[in-house]
């Protein structure tokens, strides 16, 4: 088996967006429902009105930039800024949502790939976060994964642990005997107050936090999907607390070479 890589990951923004070819209706390039389709074209084009929006918004701005004599105006004028920097954010993920998931499968270092996660969280939120298991992996641990998807998969649920408490989580890495599969638990205290959690919570748009938009679960399903693998419920209960796990084939050699990354 080659070394794995430890190159710096690409931004997750842009680049599976110019892997993914254009949706057709006839011919979806990753196997989804027909619903799931007009979803995504639905939200392909409301990113695409949002966007017209935000650049008219921009331009008239700039225009009257010039004519702003007094302090109170320019802040007024760079707030506006401010407003359509979280519209664009959004709009990068409607579109990012909107595009078929395509993994470029690449051998990488299980404790990169952790590192990676730990990156993107930022050091001040994962101060919040135990990561249990890694030690207990042999020290050259690799998984054959897109490591810019991976770290998407398992960012979206440490993340939602994160907002679900105010108290520290818990993410276990494990191998899970005679399955040919590696597991990652993500544990946070508390319950999910609905009454199907798990009809409900993957659901495109659903979140109980005004401030999200409720695609990390169900990006975070679909990346797992696309890989061979799974994200799930596993528990949610006052006592022991709330449990989403995805699991990865490992090892695997069912993915054709025209899809793996060369090392380097």
């Amino acid at each position: 088996m080659e070394a794995p890589s430890n190159a710096p990951f690409e931004d997750a923004s842009d680049r599976p967006m110019a892997l993914a070819s254009s949706m057709e209706e006839d011919a979806p390039v990753d196997g989804s429902s027909v619903g799931e389709r007009a979803l995504r074209a639905l939200t392909d084009r409301l990113s695409r009105q949002l966007r017209g929006l935000v650049n008219s918004i921009e331009g008239y701005t700039d225009l009257l930039g010039a004519r702003l004599s007094t302090p109170e105006q320019r802040e007024l004028s760079q707030r506006i800024f401010e407003g359509t920097a979280r519209i664009e954010q959004v709009v990068r993920r409607l579109r990012y949502f909107s595009t078929p998931i395509q993994p470029v499968f690449q051998e990488v270092s299980l404790r990169h790939l952790i590192d990676s996660v730990h990156h993107a969280v930022g050091s001040a939120s994962w101060q919040r976060v135990a990561v249990h298991g890694l030690s207990d992996m042999p020290d050259d641990e690799s998984l054959l994964v897109d490591p810019v998807l991976f770290r998407q998969a398992v960012q979206a649920l440490v993340q939602n642990a994160l907002d679900a408490t105010a108290h520290d989580v818990r993410m276990t890495i494990a191998p899970v005997p005679d399955a040919h599969q590696v597991r990652f638990a993500v544990w946070n205290e508390g319950a999910i107050t609905l009454h199907h959690p798990h009809d409900v919570v993957f659901a495109p748009f659903f979140s109980t936090k005004d401030a999200r938009l409720g695609m990390g679960l169900p990006l975070a399903r679909r990346i797992a999907e696309a890989h061979g693998g799974s994200v799930t419920l596993e528990q949610s209960t006052e006592a022991a607390g709330t449990c989403f796990a995805l699991t990865m084939p490992h090892p695997r050699d069912d993915v054709p070479e025209a899809l793996v990354l060369p090392p380097g």
